[in-house]
């Protein structure tokens, strides 16, 4: 599947986590850059296509719908392979098991279900996703427009998404220090190369008694 992705690919991945648990823990998202999103979906449905006629099953098992409203919709597909953007990209990668994926805006999106792939569809059409967050807006204000690296989090809400990365000696301290964290709005920094030079920006806004 490397070929498919390389493809396709436009140089940027990003994991995102909806840190409101849910019975497995916060949803998970990994977002993938497309050239072009219609060239995108021709190839990953193929894959899909191929999949279905491999286990003699209709493409449509694999296949379905999201509505939005009476008029507009998404199709969402799943790819039956476990760990597969692990596989591919790393381990930093293996935080989705199951694979289904559809494609918002030029970026294929995969997440663990289709429920969580349809909150974060009506979140983009709602219009309330990240970059309308006036916390957010004031982190971007200060960045470079383009980054090597970029991380963002909210890390008083984010105690159950770094319990799945942290080591041990480092997750018994965060667990230590939780309440001096919860202080903290948010954290974010990037990384930036130029000029043979690397650079980077650290971004802290914390809550005030």
């Amino acid at each position: 599947f490397l070929k498919e992705f390389t493809d396709v690919w436009d140089n940027e991945i990003s994991i995102a986590f909806d840190a409101v648990a849910g019975d497995k823990g916060p949803t998970s998202y990994l977002l993938l850059k497309v050239k072009s999103q219609s060239l995108a979906e021709e190839r990953f449905s193929a894959i899909v296509k191929k999949i279905a006629e491999k286990e003699s099953a209709s493409p449509e098992k694999y296949t379905s719908v999201y509505w939005i409203d009476n008029e507009l919709s998404y199709k969402i597909y799943q790819l039956p392979i476990r760990k597969l953007t692990g596989k591919i990209f790393g381990e930093l990668f293996t935080n989705i098991d199951e694979h289904y994926f559809t494609f918002i805006q030029n970026y294929l999106v995969f997440s663990d279900s289709p429920a969580s792939l349809g909150k974060l569809l009506h979140q983009v059409v709602l219009n309330k996703t990240l970059v309308t967050n006036q916390a957010y807006k004031d982190f971007k204000a200060n960045l470079s427009p383009k980054s090597n690296v970029y991380f963002y989090a909210n890390i008083g809400k984010s105690n159950v998404v770094f319990s799945n990365y942290l080591s041990a000696p480092l997750l018994k301290s965060w667990n230590e220090n939780i309440d001096a964290f919860q202080k903290i709005q948010v954290f974010g920094f990037q990384m930036y190369s130029s000029n043979s030079m690397l650079y980077s920006n650290v971004f802290l806004k914390h809550f005030t008694d």
